[in-house]
């Protein structure tokens, strides 16, 4: 009755049994043994963060960054593309593709089931965009860091 596709039907969402899977079930090791560690480390250990995330990943683009805890289903069905911030207590359950575009910042709490666009602040459980990122922001910003480096109190 289960065989050794129940990773083909679980990324095609059809119904599966993940204890039937040895392949499923290494990928749930391999995700459970790089979080552990990521969700222990401290503000100073970025490079380590880095390449915890590396190794979690499907892929990931520059400037990703997670506040700990974080958790996933399997985390290497987690793609995240350019500038990405995740506050505290994200959860993203990966268990099919879940695609995480540029310039993308999620709330703290939010559990991600599903892709997010580009330029958006999104939130929630379930995690869904809040507004867009606009022009506005980026120029808002841009002059508060301006500001920040100019002044020295």
């Amino acid at each position: 009755m289960y065989g050794k596709n129940e990773k083909k039907k679980m990324l095609s969402g059809r119904l599966y049994c993940p204890q039937e899977s040895e392949e499923l079930a290494k990928d749930v090791k391999k995700c459970r043994m790089l979080v552990r560690p990521y969700n222990g480390t401290t503000e100073e250990q970025k490079s380590y963060r880095d390449q915890l995330l590396s190794e979690l990943l499907g892929s990931r683009g520059n400037f990703c960054r997670f506040e700990p805890p974080i958790h996933f289903d399997f985390g290497c069905n987690t793609y995240i593309d350019e500038r990405f911030y995740s506050n505290y207590d994200c959860i993203i359950l990966d268990v099919n593709k879940v695609v995480i575009g540029d310039n993308v910042v999620i709330g703290s709490g939010s559990v991600v089931t599903k892709d997010i666009p580009s330029n958006v602040v999104a939130a929630g459980n379930p995690c869904r965009v809040i507004r867009e990122i606009t022009q506005k922001d980026k120029e808002y910003w841009s002059a508060q860091r301006d500001e920040y480096f100019q002044n020295d109190d």
